[in-house]
């Protein structure tokens, strides 16, 4: 049988498998929302549940697809900051705290205004979001775990160092911490020390060959044996970049889901790039140079649009089932001008590009806010340039078994669906003026 390789996509809001054979073709798609378990002061994920949950998806793809051959290998990608400690036998000690839960808000505070972060060049802004966050508050208020953890695996990462034996960080993990060197690759102890993190695993490359899978439930369903590689992945929006970057190597892609993420890179490694308001930085899960990541939290100004009630939330509604956008550039109604003050937003970050030393490369987007056409044509308007869309839903699960197939030594096309959205002439011409 031609080999087979498995994306996995752990998201805030939905775990999701793909499947891609040597052709370039998805075979199967698989979906279920992320666990979740409520705690007094927030939610957490149970580790062992969502692989649990992560093999359960990638059997049910498996015999969706008609396959009979275990898979080639697997890879998989996903949210940054999530992360649990482990025991000398790499299973977790406690729950992962999710990136977007905030009770280390009033610490991570603390902490940025304490010499050690006000001075050092990280690669992200220190928030609650953080891992060193996570780490500072786990501390003060759990810290059995931690005291007995002889390593830390990102939630991301868990299942593949699971089914490898091997705990380990995606480096493109390593950067959502606050605490990783992206430019010298390597940690920043002061800053490891301040916010007391655990031992922490080697930190390797995306693509990175961890070893072969090891999982009875996968084993005895024919999923896999030991001959299935496992590769390490990463940071969800650099891995469906990747895929992307793989048709267009100087592509700069803005992802609309739940945080819009603009992600471009520079080619030359000349180290870490100083902090900038609008970006992140990190590495790519392929290759050399820095990744520049700028996000902004689309959803929770669009969503309330979504949900209102008034004539702004039918108008807003309307466009995103195929609407025109109504009125004209600068001229209202409020529908337009939220959308613009976004989209004006967003033109700033991709014009920061160029200063970065981002060479300049077409734009691509999906995700989906970016359902849109007359949404997605307003802002090529403003932005003076085409948009090209990526069809492909699940594009990060996609890029994650690409990467698993590069990984194993194979070069399937890139099968990504495209098509293109132009400026309006006439907007474009008063947008600029």
């Amino acid at each position: 049988m031609a080999p087979v390789f498995c994306g996995v996509d752990l998201g805030s809001t939905n775990v999701k498998v793909l499947l891609l054979d040597e052709d370039g073709r998805v075979l199967s798609r698989k979906a279920c929302r992320t666990p979740r378990l409520a705690e007094p002061d927030g939610v957490a994920t149970d580790a062992e549940a969502l692989l649990c949950m992560v093999e359960a998806l990638m059997i049910a793809a498996f015999h969706d697809a008609g396959l009979s051959s275990p898979l080639a290998a697997v890879a998989a990608a996903g949210v940054g900051e999530d992360g649990v400690p482990v025991d000398g036998q790499g299973l977790a000690l406690d729950r992962a705290i999710p990136w977007f839960d905030r009770r280390a808000s009033a610490l991570a505070q603390a902490m940025a205004a304490r010499a050690p972060w006000r001075n050092a060049p990280l690669p992200v802004a220190l928030d609650y979001s953080r891992t060193a966050a996570k780490w500072a508050w786990a501390r003060q208020h759990r810290p059995e775990a931690l005291a007995a953890a002889t390593s830390w695996v990102a939630l991301t990462d868990y299942p593949a160092a699971r089914w490898s034996g091997r705990c380990f960080m995606s480096e493109s993990l390593a950067a959502r911490t606050a605490c990783w060197h992206v430019g010298e690759r390597r940690w920043m102890d002061d800053l490891l020390a301040d916010c007391r993190a655990p031992p922490l695993p080697a930190v390797v490359p995306g693509g990175t060959v961890l070893g072969s899978l090891h999982s009875p439930r996968l084993e005895a369903a024919g999923v896999a044996n030991r001959k299935t590689a496992v590769v390490a992945g990463g940071h969800d929006h650099p891995v469906a970049a990747f895929a992307i970057r793989q048709r267009h190597p100087t592509a700069i892609v803005d992802s609309m889901g739940t945080a819009e993420l603009i992600y471009a890179e520079i080619p030359e490694d000349n180290g870490q790039p100083p902090p900038h308001p609008y970006f992140a930085f990190s590495r790519p899960v392929w290759g050399t140079g820095i990744a520049c990541l700028g996000v902004t939290e689309l959803s929770g100004a669009l969503q309330p649009l979504i949900e209102d009630a008034s004539d702004l939330g039918s108008a807003f509604r309307a466009i995103m089932a195929g609407g025109s956008v109504p009125g004209g550039p600068g001229q209202g109604p409020v529908v337009r001008n939220r959308l613009e003050e976004m989209t004006w937003d967003t033109a700033r970050r991709l014009a920061v590009l160029a200063e970065l030393g981002v060479p300049p490369g077409p734009l691509f987007t999906g995700g989906g806010w970016a359902r849109s056409d007359s949404f997605l044509r307003l802002r090529a308007s403003i932005f003076g340039r085409d948009i090209h869309i990526v069809t492909e839903a699940e594009l990060s699960a996609f890029g994650a078994a690409f990467l698993a197939a590069h990984a194993a030594g194979f070069s399937p096309p890139v099968l990504l669906g495209e098509r293109s959205i132009s400026p309006d002439p006439d907007w474009a011409r008063l947008y600029a003026g």
